[in-house]
C-alpha cells in the first residue's frame, strides 16, 4: 500500500390549545385561624386596590412578535377567582414588549394571559403556530410584569400552595425554585416576573436555557402539550417526575452540543438585535450533564473518563465539556490524548530533560515504546526542526493531542549527524548512509525504530496482518463513518494523527498514521510504520522524504 496513494483524499406546525384557566381560579380561600396562622393565611391577607396604573412588560417564549395580545384579568382578593373585568393590550413591535393602561381592580391580584406568534430562538424564524402564556401576579408594588415560560408554569404550583395556606409571593418563590431545580439549576434568582433573555445575569441565563431546553425541535401544538404535562405533574409535590421526557431533553441537547449547534442558537437570538444574549449554555449542558450522571466538567477534572448512566456511553472531560469517547464516535481534536489510553495497561513513564515534558511509556515483549509520540519542538537546541515540524492544521493544541508532525530530515536530526552541523546532504533529495542506531531527536537513552525493530514489534503482537488492530487505540478511529479503532491490546495507543504532504497540506486526521524509520530508499523515499482506520493490518511502507510524521522513540538497549 503507498503512502503517497493514502494521502491524496421540521417545518414546525400545529395549532395550540389554549389552558383553561377559569377552572383553576375559581377557588375558595384557604385556610381560617382554626388551621392556618400568621402571614400565609389568607383571611388575614390585606386586598388593596389599584387605581389607574399602566402595567408594562415583555412577553417572551422568544419574543411574541407584532400583533399579539396580552390581557389583564381582574382576580378576586380573596378566592383568586376572576370577576369578569379584563383590560387587553397588544404588542406592536418583534421585541414582546407591552403596555397596558388605566388599570384598575379592586384587588392587586391580576393574571396576565399573552397570545401570539413568537421568535423562535432554535429555527431563528417564527413560529408556525399561535401559543398562550400566563403570569400570575401582584400589582401593589409593581408597574412591571414580564410573561414567560417560567411564569406560565409556576401557574398552577403557586395556586395549589396557595390554597394551602401560602401567600402569594412565597407560593411563586417556591414554585420558580422548583421548577429551575427540576432542571438542575440551583441559585438565588430574581422573581419570575423579573427575568428577562435579553438581559445579562444568571437569573436571565437560566429562564433562557429552560426555554431552549422545553421546546427544541417541537411544535407549538407539542410544546402546549409538554407545558401541560410538566404543569400537572409538579402541582401537588413540586417534583417533575417524567423520566422518559427528561431523557428525551438530555439527549436532544446532548446531540445538539456535541455538533456544535448551541452556538447557532445562541446566532439565532443575536440576529434579532434585541439585546444582550446571556450565557445560557452552562445551564443548557448542566442539565444532560446531570441526567448522564456525569457532573461537572472544568479545569479541575480535565481527561476524566466517565461512564455515563442509561448506557450513554463513554464521556471524556475535555475544554468543550463532556464528549462522547465511545468507540465509532471518530475523532475529535478537542479530546485529550490521556483519553486515548488503555486505562488497564501499566504504563511506565519518561521525562524529556530537554523541555521538561513527560509521555508514558510502555514494555511489549523485550522492547520498551513510548506510548504517546513525541512533541519536541526546540529549532535552536536543535536546527534540523527549523521549518521543518509541524502541529497539525497549524493548531499549537494539536501538538498536545499527537505531538508534532517531522520531516524524515528533522526525524533523524540530519545536521547534528551530517555536513559538520550543516545538514544538507542528507534529506529529500539527498542519498546518505545512516549508522546502526539514530538517536535522532529522540531524548537521550532512546532512538528512532529501525524496520527490524518494527518487525519484531510485529511478531509480538501477532503478526502484520492483525498488528494494526492491536496497536491501535480504542477510540478515536474512523474510516467513511465506520468504527476503524483497534484493541490496543498491549498499550502502543497509536492515534489517527494523520500527517503533512510536501505542498504544505494536512491530511488523514481520525483515519491514519505513519511512525517515520531510520530507513531510507534511495535520495526521496523512507520507511515507516503504516496504519489505517479501514484496515486490522500493519505496514512497513516507503513514503517521500518531504512528507511529515509522528515519531515514536524506542528506548536503548541496557
Amino acid at each position: 500500500m503507498s503512502l503517497i496513494k493514502t494521502w491524496c483524499k421540521k417545518a414546525l406546525r400545529g395549532c395550540v390549545a389554549t389552558a383553561a384557566i377559569s377552572s383553576v381560579l375559581l377557588l375558595t380561600a384557604c385556610g381560617d385561624d382554626s388551621s392556618s396562622s400568621g402571614p400565609n393565611n389568607n383571611a388575614s391577607r390585606e386586598v388593596v386596590a389599584v387605581k389607574n396604573k399602566s402595567i408594562s412588560g415583555v412577553s417572551q417564549k422568544g419574543p411574541f412578535v407584532t400583533g399579539s395580545v396580552v390581557k389583564l384579568y381582574e382576580l378576586d382578593g380573596e378566592s383568586y377567582a376572576q370577576t369578569g373585568k379584563n383590560f387587553t393590550g397588544k404588542i406592536t413591535s418583534d421585541d414582546g414588549k407591552f403596555s397596558i393602561s388605566s388599570v384598575s381592580l379592586a384587588s392587586q391580584y391580576a393574571l396576565l394571559e399573552a397570545n401570539g406568534y413568537f421568535h423562535n430562538e432554535i429555527m431563528g424564524n417564527k413560529s408556525q403556530s399561535t401559543i398562550t402564556l400566563n403570569a400570575l401576579t401582584d400589582l401593589s408594588d409593581r408597574k412591571t410584569v414580564n410573561i414567560n415560560l417560567l411564569t406560565h408554569l409556576e401557574y398552577e404550583r403557586a395556586l395549589y400552595l396557595m390554597r394551602e395556606g401560602k401567600g402569594m409571593s412565597s407560593a411563586k418563590k417556591q414554585a420558580e425554585a422548583e421548577i429551575l431545580n427540576a432542571f438542575g439549576i440551583k441559585g438565588e434568582f430574581a422573581s419570575s416576573e423579573d427575568l428577562d433573555i435579553f438581559s445579562k445575569g444568571d437569573g436571565n441565563a437560566a429562564l433562557l436555557a429552560f426555554s431552549v431546553l422545553m421546546l427544541r425541535d417541537l411544535s407549538e401544538a407539542d410544546l402546549t402539550e409538554l407545558l401541560t404535562k410538566f404543569a400537572t405533574d409538579i402541582e401537588k409535590d413540586g417534583v417533575w417526575d417524567d423520566e422518559e421526557n427528561k431523557t428525551n431533553i438530555a439527549d436532544w441537547t446532548q446531540m445538539k452540543d456535541y455538533a456544535g449547534e448551541l452556538a447557532t442558537i445562541r446566532a439565532n437570538i443575536e440576529k434579532w438585535n434585541l439585546g444582550t444574549v446571556p450565557e445560557f449554555e452552562k445551564y443548557v449542558r448542566n442539565f444532560w450533564y446531570t441526567n448522564y450522571g456525569l457532573g461537572k466538567c472544568d479545569a479541575s477534572n480535565k481527561a476524566e473518563v466517565k461512564e455515563a448512566l442509561k448506557n450513554k456511553g463513554t464521556f471524556c472531560c475535555t475544554v468543550n465539556g463532556w464528549v462522547n469517547v465511545s468507540k465509532g464516535k471518530g475523532w475529535r481534536w478537542d479530546v485529550p490524548k490521556e483519553a486515548h489510553l488503555n486505562p488497564n495497561i501499566n504504563y511506565g513513564t519518561l521525562t524529556d530533560s530537554r523541555d521538561g515534558l513527560t509521555y508514558k511509556t510502555v514494555k511489549i515483549g523485550n522492547q520498551v515504546w513510548m506510548a504517546e509520540n513525541l512533541n519536541y519542538a526546540d529549532s535552536t537546541k536543535t536546527p534540523s526542526l527549523l521549518k521543518r515540524s509541524w502541529c497539525y492544521n497549524n493548531v499549537a493544541a494539536n501538538c498536545d493531542v499527537v505531538g508534532r508532525l517531522y520531516t524524515w530530515a528533522a526525524a533523524i536530526d540530519s545536521v547534528a549527524l551530517y555536513d559538520a552541523g550543516k545538514g544538507i546532504d542528507c534529506g529529500f533529495g539527498k542519498t546518505c548512509t545512516l549508522p546502526a542506531k539514530v538517536q535522532g531527536i529522540c531524548p537521550s537513552g532512546w532512538h528512532l525504530p529501525t524496520k527490524a525493530e518494527w518487525e519484531t514489534l510485529f511478531t509480538e503482537v501477532g503478526g502484520e496482518l492483525t498488528a494494526g488492530k492491536i496497536l491501535k487505540s480504542q477510540t478515536g478511529w474512523n474510516y467513511d463513518g465506520r468504527n476503524g479503532n483497534g484493541t490496543d491490546g498491549v498499550g502502543f495507543s497509536a492515534l489517527p494523527a494523520g500527517g503533512r504532504g510536501g505542498d504544505g497540506g494536512f491530511v488523514g486526521d481520525g483515519y491514519n498514521t505513519v511512525f517515520l524509520s531510520a530507513k531510507i530508499y534511495g535520495s526521496n523515499a523512507c520507511s515507516g510504520l503504516y496504519l489505517d482506520g479501514k484496515y486490522e493490518g500493519a505496514g512497513l511502507d516507503n513514503g517521500c522524504m518531504d512528507y511529515a510524521f509522528s515519531v515514536r522513540c524506542l528506548k536503548d538497549e541496557s
